[in-house]
C-alpha cells in the first residue's frame, strides 16, 4: 500500500490571483488519494470564484472525477462560481479507460487464438 501511495503522486496548489482561487491539479488522481483530495477541496472558501487548472493532470480515475463533480455542485449551491474544462478533465479519464479496453481486447484475442489451436 505504501508503494502505491508513493507512485500515485497528486499535487494540488491553491493560490489567490486577482480575487479568484486557482486550483492547480497535477499528477495522478486516484481513489488512494481521495481523502487528501477532498481535504484540499474543503479548504476553498465557500462562495469563492474558483478556476481549476488540470493541464498537468496525468490521470484521473472515476472516484476522483466524481469527487470533483460533487464538490462543484456543492460549491455552486453555496453561491460560488467554478471554471473548469470538463472536456479536458473527462478526456484524461476516458483516454485511460479506452487504453485499458484496447489492452484487454488484445489479451482476449490472444486467449481465443490459443484456445483454437
Amino acid at each position: 500500500m505504501l508503494l502505491l501511495l508513493g507512485v500515485t503522486r497528486l499535487h494540488i496548489q491553491q493560490r489567490v490571483v486577482d480575487g479568484r482561487v486557482e486550483l492547480g491539479i497535477s499528477g495522478i488522481a486516484t481513489f488512494l488519494r481521495a481523502p487528501w483530495f477532498i481535504h484540499a477541496l474543503e479548504k476553498v472558501p465557500v462562495g469563492a470564484s474558483v478556476r481549476f487548472d488540470t493541464s498537468q493532470l496525468i490521470f484521473i480515475d472515476h472516484a476522483c472525477l466524481e469527487i470533483i463533480r460533487a464538490w462543484v455542485a456543492r460549491h455552486d449551491r453555496g453561491g460560488g462560481q467554478v471554471s473548469l474544462c470538463w472536456q479536458t478533465l473527462e478526456s484524461s479519464f476516458l483516454t485511460t479507460v479506452q487504453n485499458k479496453m484496447r489492452m484487454n481486447s488484445s489479451k482476449l484475442s490472444i486467449t481465443i487464438e490459443k484456445s483454437n489451436i
